[in-house]
């Protein structure tokens, strides 16, 4: 009896149709780049340099409007989103609602750390129903709140 046939599936392959895991990026990560973070710099840099291989990166409109402030012109800002491969995506009703929800439970729980504020909980709504995995510095809000998946390498001192 002949050996079944057996398919040899390969990834990210020009003719490959299945879709590219999507990774979310929080500011801090970018800013470890741009400013740049002696301690965290070259491991976000390598991060980034991972997940593009892998998948796609992408940003939400709360991301990219603090990132605004470190640049002066739009231009500049639209100029690194390109180099890094990274892409601006917008809102959607779905975003919004988780981000709304579980600041609302936030709120009601007492808010375990003070220095929250809704632009983290915008970041997590969006990355829990847009992205497969967020890449941040902040694993534990992000996984402990909107148990996501974190993608972050960290120092080798760590």
């Amino acid at each position: 009896m002949p050996e079944p046939r057996r398919r040899h599936h390969r990834r990210n392959n020009e003719g490959d149709k299945r879709r590219k895991v999507i990774y979310s990026i929080d500011t801090s990560v970018l800013l470890d780049i741009l400013i740049p973070d002696p301690y965290f710099g070259p491991s976000s840099k390598e991060t980034l340099k991972r997940a593009s291989a892998e998948g796609k990166l992408v940003i939400c409109p709360v991301v990219y409007a603090e990132l605004s402030a470190f640049f002066r012109q739009k231009a500049e800002l639209e100029a690194f989103l390109t180099k890094t491969g990274i892409k601006l995506s917008p809102f959607k009703k779905d975003h919004l609602w988780m981000a709304g929800k579980m600041w609302k439970d936030y709120l009601a729980g007492g808010g375990k750390r003070k220095n929250r504020i809704l632009a983290d909980f915008l970041i997590g709504g969006f990355s829990k129903t847009e992205a497969d995995a967020i890449i941040t510095r902040d694993a534990a809000f992000y996984s402990d709140t909107f148990n996501t998946k974190v993608y972050y390498l960290k120092k080798d001192s760590e």
